[in-house]
Order: structure tokens, then sequence, then C-alpha cells
């Protein structure tokens, strides 16, 4: 991959060589081919025992009256992410279940919404609902390329989104209902589902 520059506007265009064309779509499609296969999230205990370990260490050096950080109760990890599982339901008086979540590589790429959906539905089931926050800028917390789910384990107070689902597969199908939205085929894109996520 290879970058020119506009002289006036400064703004980098990305030119892309074989294998994958110059539409985005099909760079999208190349960098989702080129992930790991999925892999069952499983407890890392070695890891989860290190980390405690390490938490106990910072949180004996922090001044009196400074909350401490928290340790998690369980660390998940499979052949793309780490979750950090955390019970914050003290914190909000209702069972809620934080994770924090970060691809192996940490980096930006770790947001992909049907593996952080894949995460929720592995480690705390399938018909439990989750929000992510993108919060007021004076409590924005930025630190490192992780990303944040709060699952509700009760009924959740409030349901956003839709009220029934709706799922296309990939591009095909997607092509086959265009023409109920007044669109022509190819005006809406579906990458095709993995192997597994439904």
């Amino acid at each position: 991959m290879s970058k020119k520059w506009k002289k006036k506007t400064e703004i980098p265009i990305i030119t892309v060589s074989s294998p994958v064309g110059g539409n985005p779509n099909e760079l999208i499609d190349f960098l989702v081919k080129i992930k790991p296969k999925w892999t069952e999230l499983t407890k890392n205990k070695k890891m989860l025992k290190d980390y405690s370990k390490l938490m106990v260490d910072i949180n004996s050096k922090k001044p009196d009256g400074e909350e401490p950080l928290p340790t998690p109760i369980a660390i998940w990890i499979n052949s793309r992410y780490i979750v950090q599982e955390y019970d914050v339901s003290e914190e909000y008086d209702m069972p809620i279940t934080h994770l924090s979540i970060k691809n192996n590589h940490n980096n930006h790429l770790a947001h992909d919404w049907r593996d952080l959906q894949r995460i929720k539905n592995e480690i705390c089931g399938e018909e439990k609902e989750a929000v992510e926050v993108y919060p007021a800028m004076s409590r924005m917390v930025d630190t490192s390329n992780q990303f944040h789910l709060w699952v509700f384990m009760d009924k959740a107070p409030i349901t956003l989104g839709w009220e029934k689902g709706m799922v296309l597969e990939s591009q095909d199908e997607a092509d086959e209902i265009s023409h109920l939205y007044n669109l022509r085929k190819g005006q809406t894109s579906q990458r095709t589902m993995e192997k597994g996520f439904i």
C-alpha cells in the first residue's frame, strides 16, 4: 500500500495494489480475510493471576483515600482478543458486567461490531443487552486502543435499537432486497458473515 498526497488539501490518498483493487469494500474484505480464524473465548487463569498481582502492587502505592484500580473477575482470550471481565453491579446498583476489550495487537482494528457482539454473546449470553458509551468530553477516557461494553445481566432498564431483528448474511442477500428500499443492486454493502457468528 502506498500513499500519495494532494498538494492543496494535504489529504492522504491510499493507493492499493494487488491483490486488492481500489474499491474500499475490497480493502475491507481483504482485511477481514486476513484476520485469524475465530476461536472460542476461554478463561486464562495465569493471565488473571499475573494481572491481579500487578493491580495489588499498583494499588499498594496509591495515596491513602485514592480509589484502588479494580481487578477483573476473569480474563478471556481467543485467537483475536483479550477481554477483561469486571462485575460492576455494586457501582450501578443492578447486575452489570463490564467487558474491556482489546485485540491481540492492541490496535484500533479491534472495533469490529460483529466481533464485539460475538464477545458479548460468548461471555454474557446471546439474549443479554449491552451498551457502548460515547461520553461527554469531560468524562472521556482514551488511554489505549481498547473498547468497552456494559452488559445488563438482568432485563435492561432501557431498550434501545430496533424492536425486531433482521440479518442479511451476504452482498447477494442485500442485492435481493434492495428494491424494497428503492435502491439499485450494489447501493447497499454487506460483507459475508463468518461461519459460527449466527
